[in-house]
């Protein structure tokens, strides 16, 4: 007879090791290698064809404020705004002048974006009429305005002109598609321009006075020139050997630093937008560049949320990216002027750096979270998180956005200048032109995917347990048995009589 079963305590040995060696991380390892292994941009691969052409809609959704009181501004009324939209768009990106360099891990390209009308999900048509500040006039007059000595003041006289006669308007009413893609006429301002180039007093400047890039052609509209096109040459790390640097922009039109901003705020960093490194956690900072913005935008952690069944983490954007410099100091080189008060503002952030000069500003919808003489200064604005705060929610482990709303807002500021007696009496102001929403929902197929994970991971946590529990009375089991044999060895049994 065997004093020992082995066998019995061997193998609930066994059972209760590979349980406890597969339960406190081996799964989940398993899991995260293969993640790591499908998470590259390499030829031939599904990430790679899913990030060339992105295979999912993306809606942007776009709500313009018209002005009612047009008139009554010029007289020094405070500007009325009305919402109107939202004019929905499908956008299609393509990536083209693809290059890949698998020595550096770098992949060079440009983003193509084309946009389509969607009637059916849009509140009105695109030949809605809408009243805007004319914001080309404005633009030019704050150029002319901001020039050295006086120079611009000959400008500034020939604006006054044109609204004296009439035939400009502080306020110009245009078809909304005329504003965003199609473009209205400036041929008076790129006559202006052109006139005054020939001036040897403005030609002679450090920064002589020249038309800006947006009003080439004779029209301008916010997204002229948008549809088909790209606004540069991007370089963004593969991610074949460091996982997290998937996805991250490296270089912008061949360069490592913007030239608008000082420095460290000219850093190029973060990634496209829509690529990002997989096993993000609750204190991951999520940085995106894009050149819409001209910067990086930062998204920190808010919550814990269920996308479509699937556990997700919602970043939203951080609520320091538009606080002026004396609420945030690391926002003061974004500050091109010397003791401006203009940099203490907080909830907007000036994009006249890289938008040729004009006074044009980006903030959040209905100005949440900006100053409060900003959001009194308009009537008509009604800020909202819930509906205004940008967000997305994303899967922990892929670093996949599985649901995502970027909401941003483009404002205009009006002002009165010395040199147009006809803006005399214009209140200050920061005029809201649009906002919009650039949504996509992962699919169906990235859910179920998703969900089948979450699956073995749950069910796992459930199964270890009864492993662990089996193990347990095999091993408890084999050893009492050992114990009860070894008590009666009937070597060592004594005969009483």
């Amino acid at each position: 007879m065997d004093k020992f079963p082995k066998e019995i305590v061997l193998g609930g040995a066994c059972i209760l090791g590979f349980t406890l060696a597969l339960g406190w991380g081996g799964v989940t390892m398993v899991i995260k290698g293969q993640v790591k292994k499908e998470i590259r941009l390499i030829n031939n691969t599904d990430t790679y064809r899913a990030w060339k052409d992105f295979p999912l809609p993306l809606y942007l959704s776009i709500y313009m404020f018209n002005i009612t009181n047009g008139d009554e501004v010029l007289t020094g009324e405070k500007p009325k705004v009305m919402e109107v939209g939202p004019y929905v768009y499908i956008e299609h990106m393509h990536k083209s002048d693809l290059s890949m360099n698998m020595t550096t891990e770098i992949i060079c390209f440009r983003q193509l974006r084309f946009y389509y009308f969607q009637p059916d999900m849009s509140t009105g048509t695109e030949e809605d009429i809408v009243t805007i500040p004319n914001v080309p006039l404005l633009g030019l007059a704050k150029l002319a305005d901001d020039m050295k000595d006086g120079k611009g003041d000959d400008i500034l006289k020939t604006l006054d002109e044109l609204l004296s006669k009439k035939e400009e308007t502080l306020m110009k009413t245009y078809t909304v598609k005329e504003i965003l893609f199609e473009g209205f006429p400036v041929e008076h301002y790129a006559s202006l321009v052109k006139e005054s180039s020939g001036d040897p007093e403005l030609s002679a400047q450090e920064e002589p006075f020249k038309l800006p890039v947006s009003f080439v052609g004779e029209k301008f509209g916010f997204f002229r020139n948008r549809n088909g096109s790209d606004q540069g040459q991007l370089e963004i790390q593969n991610g074949r050997n460091y996982t997290w640097q998937f996805g991250q922009v490296v270089t912008y039109n061949g360069e490592e630093e913007t030239t608008w901003w000082k420095e460290p705020c000219n850093r190029i960093k973060g990634s496209d937008g829509l690529s990002f490194h997989p096993f993000i956690n609750t204190t991951t900072p999520l940085y995106t560049f894009e050149p819409t913005y001209c910067r990086p935008l930062s998204f920190v952690f808010n919550s814990r949320v269920v996308v479509n069944e699937v556990d997700s983490l919602r970043f939203t954007l951080s609520p320091e990216t538009f606080k002026g410099q004396r609420s945030n100091p690391d926002n003061g080189c974004y500050c091109l002027i010397e003791n401006s008060t203009a940099c203490d503002r907080n909830g907007v952030y000036d994009l006249s750096p890289c938008h040729d000069g004009i006074p044009l500003l980006l903030s959040k919808p209905h100005f949440l979270e900006a100053d409060p003489d900003i959001v009194n200064g308009v009537e008509g604005v009604t800020p909202n998180p819930e509906f205004h705060d940008s967000f997305m929610d994303m899967h922990s482990m892929s670093g996949i956005p599985l649901k995502s709303a970027k909401r941003f807002q483009f404002n205009i500021e009006m002002l009165p200048f010395n040199g147009i007696p006809a803006m005399g009496q214009v209140p200050k102001a920061i005029i809201p032109l649009f906002w919009y929403q650039e949504s996509v929902e992962a699919g169906s197929v990235h859910f179920l995917v998703f969900k089948i994970i979450e699956w073995i991971q749950n069910g796992w946590d459930m199964v270890k347990y009864g492993l662990m529990g089996g193990g347990f009375v095999i091993l408890l089991t084999g050893a009492t048995v050992g114990m009860f044999r070894k008590t009666a060895d009937p070597d060592k049994m004594v005969l009483v009589k």
